[in-house]
């Protein structure tokens, strides 16, 4: 049965002798190298006793070894479970318990070396901690190093996938509660590839400079699978950097990089910002990028960044276009295939050939996750403009009710943020015996600020019952991996 995510991926490369994955200074694939070594890989695991349908955990990181596990383990029919490589024991053990993969794959030693080909053998999980350890039943595989020219060259990648089959089981990033594994097929990856590629005018002549954890989203669904599907070229860094990234610039033929809001904000601080002129394009996601730091990047580079919307369930949902006007504080317009609406209660529905089969082992989430005509709930508060673009303003969770008017934590968040010497804000709502809730900021500082001004200045650019009772400067405000603010521990500190 044809796939198109695989005939496309050996369309883009067969033939390819130029380096199309460079993993930083340690190791480089050509095209040819690419599906050879994916083949290989692909034939290992089948011989090692995996089957179409077995889950497989994999450590991830900006490896050659990852990379080309993945997608031998796609090529065999295999779900292949992303692990964070920062992980601790009991993170480790809840996926690994969810999960239940047959095999596990990886070590953090392991990794840093460059395999060319893979050994199999049962062996003890040791991963990036102390001790980490897999569950008894799961098999770990190793990799041992040998030279790629010992290997017959292929062109092509013998593959038993479906398209429709379910291929990734993505966690979601648990800001407010326990991770939930999102069933993706390879259909749901190359539906939004394709709207991406369409959207961001995405071709081989591309090349990414990959610097976001490949267990997320964003790093893995967007910039590994969107860039194969598009044939581009991909350096990945093994960490986000200033010096990296403006070197990496300066010395290759960079077009694309992928950031989320904090990286942006680094990079708009820095001098050589200038230089970032050469790309094609840059990409924000994964939080809400704000009005004014897009402003400060447009002012200097004759644009802002692309800022689009997606999440773990439904990979790829709008974009701003890459040709047209992107508007500062929106996701843009649903890509092709992709159908938006929203609910009476503001929240965002979302349809497509991009959205989740549904949760692992989750029947009841899953019967709350969708609405009756088929529609995903996002758990997202926004609005459509009348061009089509899509404002989101915030999570539905997170709506403030004060004395029974809403407040978006987003709106009242960009007014702190416009103020001089603040960095970054979160704006929770705490219990109240008098409104029910109440409007309360954190905020972080550049530079000492005066909260009565503070609070003066609000109340000049927003309603009363917006501005918040109590101000807090922090030092830094809790977050994920990926920069996200971690709402819920805020929340559940005055709990606590």
């Amino acid at each position: 049965m044809p796939n198109a995510f695989f005939d496309s991926v050996i369309e883009n490369y067969k033939n390819r002798d130029e380096v199309v994955l460079r993993f930083g200074a340690e190791s480089a694939l050509t095209g040819t190298e690419f599906l050879s070594s994916v083949e290989q890989a692909s034939k290992k695991l089948r011989l090692a006793g995996l089957e179409f349908g077995d889950r497989i955990a994999l450590e991830s990181g900006p490896y050659s070894t990852y990379v080309v596990t993945v997608i031998a383990s796609l090529a065999a029919g295999a779900i292949v479970v992303p692990i964070n490589p920062n992980a601790t024991q009991p993170e480790i053990d809840y996926v690994f318990g969810d999960a239940t993969p047959k095999f596990a794959f990886g070590s953090g030693a392991i990794f840093k070396a460059v395999a060319k080909e893979l050994r199999y053998e049962q062996k003890e999980y040791q991963g990036v901690g102390n001790d980490l350890k897999v569950p008894a039943g799961c098999t770990l595989l190793t990799p041992e190093i040998l030279s790629i020219e010992k290997l017959p060259i292929s062109s092509t990648i013998t593959y038993t996938s479906k398209i429709d089959a379910p291929s990734l089981i993505g966690y979601t990033s648990g800001t407010t509660g326990k991770p939930k594994g999102a069933l993706l097929s390879l259909g749901n990856l190359y539906a939004s590839a394709k709207g991406l590629i369409k959207e961001w005018s995405w071709t081989r002549d591309d090349h990414l400079l990959h610097f976001l954890p490949l267990y997320h989203m964003h790093g893995l669904g967007v910039g590994l699978f969107g860039s194969l599907a598009a044939g581009s070229k991909i350096t990945f860094l093994p960490r986000f950097a200033e010096d990296l990234l403006f070197e990496s610039v300066a010395e290759e033929d960079i077009s694309m990089i992928f950031g989320v809001p904090t990286i942006y904000e680094r990079i708009a601080r820095d001098l050589r910002l200038p230089e970032l002129r050469k790309l094609r394009i840059m990409v924000s996601g994964s939080a809400p990028l704000p009005a004014d730091l897009f402003a400060r990047l447009k002012e200097v580079l004759g644009d802002g960044p692309v800022e689009r919307y997606g999440m773990t369930e439904t990979v790829m949902n709008t974009s701003n276009p890459f040709i047209g006007v992107r508007k500062a504080g929106k996701v843009g317009r649903p890509l092709d295939g992709v159908s938006i609406k929203i609910a009476a209660d503001g929240e965002v529905l979302v349809k497509g050939e991009n959205v989740m089969n549904g949760y692992l082992g989750r029947p009841s989430a899953n019967q709350e996750a969708f609405t009756v005509d088929g529609y995903f709930k996002t758990g997202d508060q926004g609005e459509i403009d009348d061009d089509g673009y899509l404002e989101i303003k915030g999570r539905k969770k997170d709506l403030i009710i004060s004395g029974g008017f809403n407040v978006y934590p987003k709106e009242v968040e960009a007014e702190l943020r416009s103020y001089r010497g603040i960095r970054e804000s979160a704006v929770v709502g705490r219990p109240s015996e008098l409104w029910g809730e109440e409007v309360v900021a954190f905020i972080e500082c550049d530079e000492e600020i005066d909260v009565v001004d503070l609070r003066e200045f609000l109340k000049q650019r927003l309603s009363t019952y917006k501005v918040p009772k109590e101000i807090t400067i922090v030092e830094a405000l809790p977050r994920n991996n990926l920069g996200k603010i971690l709402y819920s521990q805020i929340r559940q500190n005055f709990q606590n």
